[in-house]
């Protein structure tokens, strides 16, 4: 089921009328369940991480207010909160984008997460609670790989033709009261805009202005 609404997503564009805008390469810091994961024995947890993010993302055009944007993206490194633990991400995501105004995008859709940890297997006990309770924490075994569905929401902005700031939210487990959980990513991204795209900026009002003139006048020539 998860696999065909993904699929449906990264689809679509090809089965619309979109173009090609822009391709892009983004660099980000990803921050994880937060709120949820202990970082230290007493008890603290995280609310920011630099732990890096990389993606590569097409923007199509429907038309000059609606984009699709689908992406894919990992990120490997070393577990910094336990040395046992080393953990990659990767990501299929697929968003669509509003224009609001000016150059500022609305965005939300899907990313197919799957989460692949390393470790040593057994358990670590840490402190869990404001009186001194404890709790052992389960460690992975050899390999394990999870795989989420998650809601998207975000808001992305062009600086220039070729670079945006963006962040975004990925909510996990959505219509669960119990396991629902919160990650983010703010990150900047590098674009690079297709042939066409290129051509149209390129062009100044009174440059497109005359090439209207220009058609007008040839088509009352063709008309007469």
């Amino acid at each position: 089921m998860r696999n065909t609404i993904l699929l449906c997503f990264i689809l679509l564009p090809l089965a619309s009328h979109a173009y090609i805008h822009d391709l892009g390469l983004q660099f980000a810091t990803h921050t994880q369940f937060v709120g949820e994961i202990q970082t230290d024995t007493a008890g603290k947890t995280e609310k920011f991480s630099t732990d890096p993010l990389f993606t590569g993302v097409i923007h199509y055009k429907l038309n000059e207010d609606i984009s699709l944007f689908p992406e894919i993206g990992f990120t490997a490194f070393h577990d910094k909160r336990d040395s046992d633990i080393d953990r990659t991400m990767f990501l299929f995501r697929n968003d669509a984008g509003y224009h609001l105004f000016h150059n500022f995008y609305l965005r939300g859709g899907v990313s197919l997460v799957f989460w692949h940890y390393f470790g040593d297997g057994g358990t670590k006990t840490l402190n869990n609670g404001p009186n001194g309770e404890t709790t052992e924490f389960y460690l992975p075994p050899q390999s394990e790989t999870a795989m989420n569905l998650t809601l998207d929401f975000g808001l992305q902005y062009y600086i220039g033709q070729y670079v945006s700031v963006r962040g975004q939210g990925m909510i996990y487990e959505v219509l669960s009261s119990t396991k629902r959980a919160f990650s983010y990513f703010v990150g900047i991204t590098f674009h690079m805009p297709t042939y066409s795209n290129s051509y149209e900026t390129e062009q100044t009002p009174e440059v497109r202005s005359a090439q209207e003139t220009v058609i007008d006048k040839e088509s009352k020539e063709i008309e007469n």
